[in-house]
């Protein structure tokens, strides 16, 4: 019996990695500045996304429009004072979920929906935690169509969202959320490797974070035409009739693409999901910074509290995430996986 190397999937089959001397942030902030040329985004839409020529000139003076807006508000997110830059941080994501609509087939819907599509009504009620605190997403505006732009479902009603539900899915600030709360993150390993006896056999081991012992299949959507091991609920198998497919090739078959979060040692990492709803990467982090911005503009006796209570490093831990939003724009206007290291 013969065991490949091990195996991990991407949300973009092709890895393109950027090596900078510097600073990351700098690095993502400055190929991002591609996008406001309008020349440079025309041809993005053609190549990337399947736009006619000459018919995506118009399209690309709205996306120079929505990043130059995201960019300076990157800038002002990193030079102003830490505690409130949850503000402009959440409008330069606001920026780039437009720009992800507008790159897309529902890049028309845009102007109707041009609204956060959610709302924060905590300044009515005397909120205590960061895990009661609530936002609505509604079922129009910016968000929900961002939502339905990547996974292909509409968001149909008003659907109020508790706090405690969003941060187990937001992958950088997952140790510091089990520290403050105790409460076990909702994100998942998938180590992957292919085996050969007779024939040839994808194997998939899921890893959990501490505190979690099982998973039922149905909180693993990302796996495809898998096989659950009776003896072993967390080993799942995929038969692989084509001899001519390679190892990797098996696995991006087995794992649907969009559940797959940012590249992570060697293990693929994906949600459990526990809902309806279909968790992404950028999903939690854009509803993340949507309620704390909303703190920051209409509830200062909250803010206050929060800056002295254990969940606080858990909100500071975003702007790891906020870097990580701005990574994965640039993953998907380029339909790559774009991976920005440090020398």
């Amino acid at each position: 019996r013969s065991v490949s190397p091990s195996l991990r999937a991407y949300r973009y089959p092709v890895v393109r990695e950027a090596t900078t001397p510097g600073d990351v942030l700098t690095a993502v902030v400055g190929q991002l500045r591609f996008l406001t040329s309008r020349d440079y985004v025309t041809e993005l839409l053609h190549e990337k996304h399947g736009v006619p020529k000459g018919s995506g000139s118009k399209r690309a003076g709205l996306i120079v429009s929505h990043v130059e807006s995201a960019l300076q508000y990157v800038e002002q997110a990193y030079a102003g004072p830490a505690d409130i830059s949850f503000l402009p941080a959440y409008y330069s994501i606001l920026n780039l979920v437009k720009t992800y609509v507008l790159f897309s087939t529902r890049h028309a819907d845009l102007p109707a929906h041009r609204w956060h599509g959610a709302q924060y009504r905590g300044f009515e009620k005397d909120s205590r935690s960061l895990l009661t605190e609530e936002i609505t997403i509604k079922r129009g505006g910016a968000l929900p169509l961002f939502y339905s732009v990547l996974t292909g479902k509409p968001w149909s009603r008003d659907t109020r969202v508790v706090m405690r539900d969003v941060y187990p899915f937001i992958a950088d600030a997952a140790a510091e959320w089990q520290i403050a709360t105790g409460l076990t993150p909702r994100i998942a390993g998938i180590l992957g490797s292919v085996t050969s006896t007779s024939g040839r056999e994808l194997e998939m081991t899921v890893t959990l974070p501490r505190g979690i012992k099982s998973a039922r299949r149905k909180e693993l959507p990302c796996l495809r035409k898998v096989r659950q091991d009776p003896a072993n609920p967390l080993r799942y198998t995929r038969s692989i009739p084509d001899l001519s497919e390679t190892p990797q090739e098996m696995m991006v078959r087995a794992v649907a693409p969009l559940f797959i979060y940012y590249p992570h040692d060697d293990r693929t990492i994906v949600a459990l999901h526990s809902g309806r709803t279909t968790i992404f990467e950028e999903w939690p982090i854009a509803l993340a910074y949507f309620h704390l911005s909303s703190v920051v503009r209409y509830n200062p006796e909250f803010h206050s509290r929060l800056r002295d209570s254990r969940h606080w490093p858990v909100v500071t831990a975003l702007r790891d995430a906020h870097f990580r939003f701005l990574v994965l724009t640039w993953s998907f206007v380029q339909q790559s996986t774009m991976v920005f290291k440090s020398r």
